[in-house]
């Protein structure tokens, strides 16, 4: 339908061909590798470069969960590392946290991939189970959803950006020039 709009004359010959030399055009590209994160690496990060202490940095990736802007989490320690209660309640929350990721990795690896259906369920009630907002549970639900999609095998999917090169190269290839003189 969208081709139909562009062109009434495009074949399945040059649609093809298009796909193909923007699939070509995607592989042959520098891949530039984007590294997300985890809690454990950023709470590394916070104490090595930062010389924050481990509790502090515990507390700042729990109270800042989803962030992984490390400048704004040394700034959350800097801010709070005097108020004990604070950094108690969340390194008591980021322990609770680590153990139930621990559970749920140990059932992942007894049994075999879980369906989306099962995954969800967990994560539900481990988000449900964690005294926050719906914004934050649904943003820790939202987070580790990606996560899981983001470790499966990717090649079923559709690439927008050879998608969007692809229709591009159509609308160039196709695309007519109309020069008229207006009058005035």
């Amino acid at each position: 339908m969208i081709l139909n709009k562009m062109s009434k004359h495009i074949t399945e010959e040059v649609i093809r061909d298009t796909f193909k030399k923007s699939t070509e055009k995607q592989e042959n590209m520098e891949t530039i590798e984007i590294v997300e994160l985890d809690g454990d690496d950023l709470i590394q990060m916070l104490m090595e470069e930062f010389s924050v202490e481990e509790e502090i940095a515990q507390a700042a990736i729990m109270a800042n969960v989803g962030m992984n802007d490390i400048d704004e989490l040394f700034q959350w320690c800097m801010d709070n590392q005097l108020d004990d209660n604070l950094i108690e309640k969340f390194c008591k929350k980021y322990n609770e946290a680590k153990k139930m990721d621990t559970e749920i990795n140990s059932k992942e690896s007894e049994e075999s991939k879980p369906t989306f259906s099962q995954f969800t369920r967990v994560i539900v009630e481990r988000a449900s189970r964690a005294d926050k907002t719906l914004q934050k549970k649904l943003k820790e639900i939202w987070t580790s959803f990606l996560n899981s999609v983001e470790t499966a095998e990717t090649s079923d999917f559709l690439n927008f950006e050879c998608l969007g090169s692809g229709l591009q190269r159509i609308h160039d290839d196709t695309a007519t020039s109309i020069n008229r003189t207006y009058p005035g």
